[in-house]
């Protein structure tokens, strides 16, 4: 009898056992899609804050991300850890929140015509930038690749004139994405500027930016230049949003009907992408459709 009850009492203790461990894994599962969403909220917050800038300078529309977006590529390239390849991509798409403090006056104009003081105030703007961003616990050292990323490897950058290796290597890399978009921004699917941008940077090599990166940079530009020849744009087309499919490639901006840049040209669309251009489009609707072309499919 005892041992019937002994039995009877280790089976229960079994059932409670794996009801417990069902509970846990069940809070467990939870808090992860917590974690998940917590994450995904951060990142549009960045993205958020990244874009006020753009907002004032339609220049450079989507700039932050597409600096962001070679920053990671080349990061990756190098092998870095993914905690490094996160800080370099945050960093990016907040390199120029600075800027929110230069007057418009000054952003208005091309460098080529600011006199001494509008040169020095555009050139506190890495250092208002880290000011920002330090305030963020745990951003000490994404607010210090911002700081740098203006410096140049022979010391003539801003605002401390560093050299080679005392600039963070978030920096370096930050600063050479920076310029290839500053060219190729014109027209993102053009591969001319890419090669442009590409042979400028080779130019200054071991005077502004960091010989050592630039193979992997190279590599990066070179697989974009690849894509953008595949690229077949006598099929471009105008749709509405619910007929977007993943693949398409943006081939004009998109604006909302206030003017606010959603997206830049050259951009291939994924459900996640979709789904906020239709988010927008509910919201503040532009008069026209979506420009776009279809990938070409490999043979």
């Amino acid at each position: 009898k005892q041992n019937e009850e002994r039995e009877k009492w280790n089976r229960q203790r079994e059932i409670v056992g794996q009801e417990q461990t069902s509970d846990m894994e069940k809070q467990n599962k939870k808090l992860q899609e917590l974690n998940e969403q917590l994450k995904k909220n951060f990142r549009q917050s960045i993205e958020a804050f990244s874009s006020l800038i753009e907002m004032r300078d339609k220049s450079m529309s989507c700039h932050s991300k597409n600096v962001a977006s070679i920053a990671r590529e080349v990061a990756k390239e190098m092998a870095l850890s993914e905690d490094e390849i996160n800080k370099i991509t945050i960093a990016s798409l907040l390199h120029d929140i600075g800027k929110i403090g230069i007057p418009d006056s000054i952003l208005a104009k091309r460098e080529e015509e600011w006199n001494e003081y509008e040169r020095n105030e555009y050139r506190l703007h890495p250092v208002r930038g880290q000011v920002i961003i330090a305030q963020i616990e745990g951003f000490k050292e994404i607010g210090q690749i911002i700081r740098y990323h203006h410096e140049n490897i022979d010391g003539t950058g801003f605002p401390d004139h560093l050299k080679k290796d005392a600039i963070p290597l978030g920096s370096r890399i930050i600063s050479m994405a920076d310029a290839i978009d500053r060219t190729a921004n014109v027209n993102p699917l053009a591969k001319n500027n890419y090669q442009k941008a590409l042979n400028e940077i080779e130019l200054y090599l071991d005077k502004k930016y960091d010989q050592q990166i630039f193979p992997y940079l190279k590599n990066i530009i070179s697989q974009k230049i690849n894509e953008i020849s595949a690229r077949d744009f006598s099929n471009e087309m105008e749709i509405h949003p619910s007929k977007l499919v993943p693949g398409m490639v943006i081939t004009r901006d998109i604006r909302s009907g206030s003017g606010i840049l959603i997206l830049a040209q050259g951009v291939i669309l994924d459900k996640k992408i979709i789904n906020a251009i239709q988010r927008y489009y509910e919201i503040d609707p532009p008069k026209t459709g979506i420009f776009v072309i279809r990938e070409k499919k490999a043979a």
